[in-house]
């Protein structure tokens, strides 16, 4: 059976602010139970499924070339990012945490470089905790082929939060840039009393 670290995470963040559950703080743990087959068990299952399937699909896809990107317009993206804690995965069975991802681009004219936005939201853990809150794309900029975003957002009980910081780092693949692989790596922090880094892997593709 895993282990999973994000079990010691929620536990140390939530005695910091006084908390007698992790409950409170992501969220109530209303889907019956790791393992249990509730409906945020089937939420993050079927998260983690179509994080394999897009990479399945994409993993093998060489980076676009800079000449085939689009060169204006607009351009929207949908998929998923899993989260491990303290730990880069290797796997799919390392994420501790799933969350959709939605990303819109707008790409620069005659060159020039582009911007993207965003959201990451929909958080489940492998513990069945739903996660209440979201990450914004913040400083999202298309160079070429490459994306490099800021993701920034918390997860809050009242007063107190659970803040998260991520770097996005990422490709697009695939003609004319059909998908996004990545990283979003970075710090959850709280308050500046508990800080532990989390690292993700982002893929996504458009709509």
């Amino acid at each position: 059976m895993m282990t999973h670290p994000l079990k010691g995470l929620v536990a140390v963040i939530a005695a910091s602010i006084g908390l007698t559950g992790c409950g409170s703080l992501f969220g109530d743990d209303s889907g019956g139970g790791s393992g249990g087959g509730g409906t945020l068990d089937a939420i993050y299952d079927a998260q983690v499924i179509q994080s394999l399937d897009l990479f399945r699909t994409y993993n093998r896809v060489g980076q676009t070339p800079v000449d085939q990107m689009p060169e204006a317009g607009f351009a929207t993206y949908s998929g998923v990012v899993g989260f491990s804690h303290d730990t880069a995965p290797t796997s799919v069975a390392d994420y501790d945490i799933m969350s959709d991802v939605t990303l819109r681009a707008e790409f620069g004219t005659n060159g020039a470089d582009g911007t993207m936005t965003g959201t990451m939201e929909n958080f489940n853990t492998v513990d069945d905790v739903e996660m209440n809150g979201m990450l914004t794309l913040t400083e999202g900029q298309i160079t070429g082929s490459t994306l490099t975003a800021n993701a920034i957002g918390s997860f809050s009980d009242g007063t107190d939060a659970a803040i998260w910081d991520l770097e996005v780092t990422a490709n697009f693949v695939g003609a004319g840039g059909a998908s996004i692989i990545g990283t979003a790596n970075g710090t959850i922090t709280n308050g500046g009393s508990v800080t532990s880094t989390v690292f993700g892997d982002l893929v996504a593709d458009t709509n």
